[in-house]
């Protein structure tokens, strides 16, 4: 406990999430008390149990099912909205359904961490090592637990990296057990391994999440789209200055920022604006406007076979980019191919206007057929 309350003081963390505490309910919360943390339970499990200490500054509702032994979870409220996290240590016989400590990531940030006890799971490529068609009740408790995390929407954070290390035998073991599961793949900033505390042979993970947008990108309105006044859009772009005014600074981040300012000022004066929509205590629901493109993994509807969930083949990705990126990229194709095409050979059908799979196989076939016709076939 001293180490913990050290550490809690020197780090100033915002939560502490502990698996297998081995508190049990003869241990108080007085006797657990860390400085300006308050502390959530669950101790049914004498051999086991899991708490989670939050700083005072955080207001937090507990979610904790007790019937579910090692398993904690609570909501936290933040000023950019709500945060799950849920603290859990997986035992390798644990019957418990997953569904259960997997919750749906369709609409919350969620947090999942804990020791998951999946040893051979192979986190870089998110696969069981065994056999496919394996009778071990362990590989397929494995691969069940996994294919609901998959299916829940979680994305993993800990691949190579070593959790977990002790002699047996007099011989040094070395495994991954411990793991981060999220929601969002985007809310951890970075994960710090540090060396374990008192006697456990579990290394401590240090998790620096970006919860906040960029404070200078919010606002307490919106662009009303629908609306937009297009015969003005066009009327201010032909009055537009498009070349770069420049003449010390060519660097592209100078060039691009000046052709966002010119897009905005006629999006000011074209687009009306209404109120953003925001929380009981007046806090603007929005994300950042500006944000990198993101990758969804959209499972395909017709697989519903839950052993599919592990089979990458089964998804397509689709990418999640700014209408401005757009905008622009269409812009930049219309200018660098009227100076490529005459480069391109007539033979390239793929990405190509008014070319398809289709002429493809066309002209492959009229080509054949005329070969079959001529003087110089052979059978």
């Amino acid at each position: 406990m001293n180490e913990l309350k050290c550490l809690a003081f020197d780090r100033d963390l915002d939560f502490i999430c502990i698996t297998e505490s081995h508190f049990s309910g003869d241990y108080t919360d007085a006797e657990l008390d860390i400085p300006n943390y308050n502390i959530y339970r669950n101790d049914l499990n004498p051999s086991g149990g899991t708490c989670i200490y939050v700083h005072v500054r955080h207001t937090v509702q507990v979610l904790v099912n007790k019937s579910i032994r090692d398993f904690m979870s609570i909501t936290v409220f933040l000023d950019t909205g709500k945060l799950h996290l849920v603290c859990l240590y997986r035992s390798p016989s644990s019957t418990v359904e997953q569904d259960v400590l997997l919750p749906s990531t369709d609409t919350d940030r969620i947090i999942l961490l804990g020791d998951v006890n999946l040893p051979d799971v192979c986190w870089v490529t998110g696969s069981v090592k065994g056999p496919d068609n394996t009778t071990d009740t362990k590989l397929i408790n494995q691969q069940e637990y996994l294919d609901c995390i998959v299916a829940n929407g979680f994305s993993w954070h800990i691949t190579n990296e070593i959790t977990r290390r002790r002699f047996v035998c007099g011989e040094l073991q070395e495994s991954t057990l411990d793991q981060i599961l999220t929601s969002d793949p985007d809310i951890i900033d970075d994960i710090i391994f540090g060396p374990p505390l008192g006697r456990s042979d579990h290394l401590t993970l240090e998790i620096r999440l970006k919860l906040y947008d960029d404070a200078s990108y919010l606002t307490s309105v919106k662009y009303n789209w629908p609306k937009c006044d297009i015969a003005k859009v066009v009327y201010l772009g032909q009055q537009t200055d498009w070349f770069y005014s420049g003449v010390f600074d060519n660097s592209v981040d100078t060039q691009s920022q000046e052709l966002l300012n010119k897009i905005l000022n006629i999006v000011d004066n074209s687009v009306p604006t209404i109120k953003l929509k925001t929380t009981k205590e007046g806090i603007p629901i929005k994300k950042a406007p500006w944000e990198c493109s993101r990758l969804q993994h959209s499972r395909k509807a017709k697989d519903k076979v839950l052993g599919a969930f592990s089979d990458a083949g089964n998804y397509r990705p689709i990418s999640l980019t700014c209408i401005l990126c757009k905008v622009y990229e269409k812009l930049l194709f219309k200018h660098l191919y009227s100076h490529v095409k005459g480069f391109i050979s007539r033979n390239q059908h793929g990405f190509m206007e008014g070319k398809s799979c289709l002429s493809n196989l066309l002209e492959s076939l009229q080509y054949i057929i005329k070969f079959l016709d001529g003087e110089n076939c052979y059978f």
